[in-house]
C-alpha cells in the first residue's frame, strides 16, 4: 500500500504542475497515439491507483492494463524506471487483493463448517 501511495502522489504531483504550468494541451499531442498514451498513463494510471486503495484487486489490474496499452502504444518507455515503478505498484496490489479475497474465502469456509 505505501509504495503504491507513494507512485500515486508522485503521478499526481507531476501530472498537476504539468497542468498549472500549461504544458498540457490538446495541441501538445502530435498524433492519436500520443493522446491515447497519455490517458492510459498517467490519468488511467491514477485512476486505478486511486481504485486500489478501496479495491486492491480491480485497482491494480486497472494500472497493470493502461501501463501494458502504454507499453505497446509507446514502446520507448517499456526502459523507463519510473513506468516501471507504476506496474509494480499495479502487481503488489493485484497480489494484496488476491491474499484479501483468500483470506476472506478461508473466514467463510470456517464460518460455514462450524
Amino acid at each position: 500500500m505505501l509504495w503504491g501511495n507513494i507512485v500515486l502522489a508522485f503521478l499526481v504531483f507531476f501530472l498537476v504542475a504539468h497542468l498549472l504550468d500549461g504544458e498540457l494541451s490538446a495541441s501538445k499531442f502530435n498524433s492519436t497515439r500520443e493522446l491515447a498514451g497519455f490517458i492510459m498513463f498517467p490519468l488511467l494510471s491514477i485512476a486505478g491507483l486511486l481504485l486500489a486503495i478501496w479495491k486492491p484487486l480491480w485497482g491494480g489490474l486497472i494500472v497493470i492494463t493502461a501501463m501494458l496499452v502504454t507499453y505497446v502504444l509507446m514502446p520507448e518507455l517499456i526502459s523507463n524506471v519510473y513506468t516501471g515503478s507504476v506496474v509494480i505498484a499495479g502487481v503488489l496490489y493485484v497480489m494484496s487483493g488476491r491474499e484479501k479475497m483468500q483470506s476472506q474465502n478461508k473466514v467463510l469456509k470456517n464460518q460455514s463448517n462450524t
